[in-house]
């Protein structure tokens, strides 16, 4: 993700795949991504056991700690997506810093490297929200809003467009290209 920024300093397109959540599923693209050697951003839960799972209206297996090292060997670049991947807004001051600041020591202890990037759970965000990712110490942060990344863009605040299963290979062309937003 770091060549991202650099490609943007020097006006390189190019296109980053994040993924959010963390479940055990993304094994069925991992020959994909290796043959065509496709960045990946995965943002993961620290605390899949205590997953909420009302707001991630998924009961898929998530990635286990041992998963997730797996995948960095692999070239993936680990993000966080928060402790549980609560409802943001309606969480007090001091579980936001669970979800984002502990979340990362937590992270990066098990894992045994630095996490630099979040992804808002549901792209949800506020000052508050943005001024805790910072004081956790990441690099950067990703809402959910089309766009394109620029040497203009707003760190705390990284568009992403969703690709979801509606979407077919002849959509891409049009999803990414920035004349669609």
């Amino acid at each position: 993700i770091d060549q991202l920024f650099e490609g943007i300093e020097k006006n390189q397109s190019s296109v980053l795949v994040t993924i959010d959540d963390g479940y055990k599923d993304i094994f069925n693209i991992v020959p994909i991504i290796k043959k065509y050697k496709i960045p990946v951003v995965l943002f993961v839960l620290s605390d899949p056991k205590h997953a909420d799972r009302d707001e991630l209206d998924h009961n898929g297996e998530l990635l286990k700690i041992k998963d997730i090292k797996y995948l960095h060997s692999l070239g993936f670049t680990i993000g966080c997506h928060s402790a549980t991947h609560a409802d943001f807004i309606s969480l007090d001051k001091k579980q936001l810093e669970n979800e984002m600041v502990e979340a990362k020591k937590t992270f990066e202890k098990n894992l045994g490297f630095t996490i630099d990037y979040f992804a808002y759970p549901k792209g949800v965000f506020n000052k508050y929200i943005i001024d805790t990712v910072k004081k956790a110490g990441y690099k950067a942060a990703f809402a959910v809003a089309p766009g394109s990344i620029t040497s203009n863009s707003n760190n705390w605040i990284l568009p992403r467009t969703i690709i979801d299963g509606t979407h077919t290979v002849l959509d891409f062309p049009a999803v990414y290209s920035a004349t669609t937003y």
